[in-house]
């Protein structure tokens, strides 16, 4: 009875004119409905509210449950950037300042991942706070976190239908939950941004509904608010319009903030207000003017840093207007297929080729929007809303603006992820209007999804899961079998990582990830020249793209620090120490490249050069035990040169360090006991230390020559013993060496 009241309100409504007198700092809307007579509330019952949370409480245990196989899988893809080798989130709050303000003053300097979605990048800050980074990171509570933003979604996808009284809300809700085509956003901790943004758009729609009147989330608004006086907290929501109106903003800011796919948001708004009004005003207009401002901002922005930052730019991305008007009205009908038709769903698809016929796709989709339009005093004005909210929300991703992810494939499951609301919202409005029994075909319908979803989280196990998947369903991807080659040969599969690579230049020959990738198989199966000149080639075809993408110039720097370090293998170290800096003017972030060239000018006598190297690594990524090591070398060689006791001391705590942060590293006592051998001649305190990295590393061959040498020389010292005096220095040595480098029990 209360449902038909409320429907009555709102014909009631209608006649009234819609919402001519909505103001921007008026009450809200449903005051203006009681002063008709018209009641917009409805009391639950207390069954009803307990049914209300267990069906919450359900939302979040059924999508555990489906996604419980993605929750146990590796970092894949592009986590290394945003995650498991992000230097930001090893840092306390100079990390959390790079993420917001590394930025500026050049975005091009950015040193933190490689787009700039810095609520995205500070969840995972926050998540890595308590974390040792002596260990590896576990990806088990990053996939939980994606999870259970996206069962937060759903849950606010059910609460705004519900509130709007559109039928199949729960349906909706469970089509958003549980379809296929949302594990490549759930499954994949790089898409972080898409699940949290979502969850903060959905968010800021749910309040803008509120202050504007359509929906009313207070369980009595008549209530006078709670004071002080009366003890607890109160969760409610403020009476005043204005801090209802801040409740939305806000969320929609940190939205942005974690991807700037949701500034369509104010005009989703626009068609609601649309949707039930009839019309739509100025006075609907002026509140969401700084919405479309900060929209249009974070769009600009957005795209300079995938054209001019992450590098979408260049022959790849060279379309006419008529490539992209046939490329978005293909896209749109491919999402809305594999909507309606969740087979073949791949981690990536074919990059088709454009062709100017394609563009009749783009005009059947505007052909039925139109249709939709003119019937909408026959079928309502729905359908022609969700059409346009659909396609409306794609738009970032329909190929009119440039984004990375062209260069290998025009379409992907998680570009869809906001969108696909729209499409499930018709589906489950048209299954509860026209079928019987709406509730048995929903669970029809939603179990086989679930049983998809759980076979399609299963693919994001590991890399080479994945890849190969992907392999399987999209043969012509040269990118797919390009990192297939990769997961393979870090798991020694050489003869496969080949055969991928191969695959991947067989389809791109300008490849020269695959290129680099050969150069790898062959330096692996012990064939040198072959690699080098892999490398060469590989180096060659990446200059050719210089300067058209950050990561393009990043992975640049690959072939030349491998060249690097076959040229030092071969003792060429000034070769090698030229295709080191070349490595670095690429890729100034290159920790391994910067920790080789230390080493290397360490031994060439360059100190300095050497030191400042290791600094660097330092400042990039302060747990470095390796840039310890060769920054306590080369204090030490240099203290050597100079009779710097302080340098020596300065080296002694470095590698001190080294050992309390990792005690199973035989370079500690080999190193220690070297000096105590070599610089003090107190051979019998360098004896346990060589025996102790033996026992770490029992193939460590300068262990074994030292501590051969140690013994040698304290024998010769008990028959000598005036002319093998231990040094005694006063000043040089530690005050403490941490029991953990010679703790031989360990």
């Amino acid at each position: 009875m209360e449902e038909w009241k409320t429907v009555q309100s709102l014909r009631a409504l209608r006649e009234l004119g819609g919402s001519n007198n909505l103001d921007f700092d008026l009450n809200p809307f449903p005051d203006r409905l009681r002063r008709h007579g018209m009641n917009t509330t409805v009391e639950r019952t207390f069954i009803e509210r307990a049914n209300h949370w267990l069906i919450v409480a359900g939302i979040y245990l059924v999508a555990i449950a489906c996604y419980l196989p993605a929750m146990d899988g590796k970092f894949l893809w592009d986590d290394d950037y945003y995650v498991s080798q992000n230097v930001a989130l090893r840092k306390g709050l100079d990390g959390l300042q790079q993420l917001w303000l590394g930025v500026f003053p050049n975005p091009k300097a950015y040193p933190v991942g490689i787009q700039y979605y810095p609520v995205t990048h500070t969840s995972f800050w926050l998540q890595t706070r308590f974390h040792d980074w002596r260990n590896d990171l576990n990806p088990i509570p990053f996939h939980l976190v994606n999870v259970l933003l996206h069962a937060t979604s759903a849950w606010l996808v059910w609460t705004i239908l519900r509130k709007l009284r559109i039928p199949g809300a729960l349906l909706a809700a469970g089509l958003f939950l549980l379809h296929p085509v949302q594990v490549e956003s759930v499954a994949w901790i790089t898409e972080r941004k898409n699940v949290l943004s979502g969850m903060f758009a959905l968010l800021s729609l749910l309040m803008y509904l509120q202050y504007i009147g359509f929906i009313e989330l207070r369980k009595n608004p008549h209530a006078p608010p709670r004071t002080k006086k009366d003890g607890g907290i109160d969760f409610s929501l403020p009476p005043e319009p204005w801090k209802i109106y801040t409740l939305s903003l806000l969320p929609f800011v940190l939205g942005l903030l974690s991807k700037s796919v949701i500034g369509v948001l104010p005009a989703v708004i626009l068609l609601i207000v649309w949707w039930r009004m009839g019309r739509v005003t100025v006075k609907d207009v002026l509140p969401l003017i700084p919405y479309f401002l900060l929209a249009l901002a974070a769009g600009i922005w957005t795209g300079y840093f995938e054209r001019e930052v992450i590098g979408a730019q260049g022959p790849e991305w060279a379309f006419t207007l008529t490539d992209r008007v046939a490329l978005a009205g293909r896209a749109v009908w491919f999402y809305l297929l594999k909507l309606l038709l969740p087979v073949n769903l791949a981690f990536m698809y074919e990059r088709w080729k454009i062709e100017a016929w394609q563009v009749i796709f783009a005009f059947a989709a505007i052909a039925i929007i139109a249709a939709l339009f003119l019937a909408r005093v026959k079928i309502g004005r729905g359908p022609v809303v969700l059409g346009l909210i659909f396609v409306g929300t794609l738009f970032p991703a329909l190929g009119f603006v440039n984004y990375l992810p062209q260069r290998y494939s025009f379409v992907a499951d998680h570009f869809q992820y906001h969108a696909s609301i729209a499409v499930f919202i018709g589906v489950a409005y048209l299954a509860t209007r026209y079928l019987k029994n709406a509730a048995n075909w929903g669970f029809i319908v939603l179990v086989p999804l679930a049983g998809l979803t759980l076979m399609q989280s299963r693919i994001y196990e590991d890399r080479e899961t994945l890849w190969k998947d992907t392999v399987r369903k999209t043969p012509s991807s040269w990118m797919a079998w390009n990192n297939l080659g990769k997961a393979l040969l870090d798991r020694g599969a050489l003869p496969d990582a080949e055969h991928a690579y191969q695959q991947s230049l067989d389809r791109r020959p300008d490849n020269a990830e695959s290129i680099q990738g050969l150069g790898r198989v062959a330096e692996e199966s012990g064939d040198l020249h072959t690699a080098f000149a892999r490398y060469e080639q590989s180096a060659a075809v990446f200059e050719q793209m210089r300067g058209f993408t950050k990561r393009a110039d990043a992975n640049g720097s690959g072939p030349h620090y491998n060249m690097a370090r076959l040229l030092t293998l071969a003792d060429k170290k000034d070769e090698a120490i030229a295709q080191y800096r070349r490595a670095l003017e690429l890729n100034d972030r290159h920790v391994f490249a910067l920790e080789a060239l230390s080493d290397l000018l360490r031994q060439k006598g360059d100190y300095q050069g050497a030191i400042d190297a290791a600094d660097r690594v330092l400042s990039l990524y302060p747990q470095s035990t390796t840039a310890r090591m060769y920054l306590g070398n080369a204090l030490y060689d240099s203290s050597k040169a100079s009779k710097n006791e302080q340098q020596l001391k300065a080296a002694m705590d470095l590698w001190a360090e080294v050992g309390q942060m990792d005690p199973k590293d035989p370079r500690v006592p080999t190193t220690i006991g070297r000096v105590l051998a070599e610089q003090f001649r107190d051979y019998d305190r360098a004896i346990p230390y060589f025996q102790r990295a033996l026992k770490l590393d029992p193939g460590n061959a300068a262990a074994k020559q030292n501590l051969a040498l140690a013994m040698d020389l304290k024998r010769i010292a008990a028959t000598q013993p005036s002319a093998t005096q231990p040094s005694t220095v006063p000043g040089t040595m530690p005050t403490t060496i941490p029991s953990s480098v010679l703790n031989t029990n360990q």
